[in-house]
């Protein structure tokens, strides 16, 4: 489920496995920021973790088809970080 409001976007998801007893949860939101291109807040939680698990990430559109990304979180308690260009051909 997810609805925007001029440039803002919110996105919520559920989901239950049929055959064990896991339930999942998760929300993102994102907006453009002057400078940084696209920012992105994201968390979700699931029976299975002993923590939630939350990140942010951004998005910048560097021209070319090349675009600059990176985003840091916790992912069930561990530090994760990502930067890196992706091309678009």
């Amino acid at each position: 489920i997810g609805t925007s409001v001029g440039a803002f976007s919110v996105k919520m998801m559920a989901a239950s496995h049929s055959t064990a007893n896991y339930d999942s949860v998760g929300l993102s939101a994102s907006m453009p920021v002057d400078g940084l291109g696209t920012v992105t807040f994201v968390t979700g939680s699931n029976d299975t973790d002993a923590k939630s698990s939350y990140g942010i990430g951004f998005s910048k559109a560097l021209g070319g088809g090349a675009t600059l990304t990176g985003g840091y979180g916790s992912d069930n308690g561990n530090d994760v970080a990502d930067l890196g260009i992706s091309l678009s051909f």
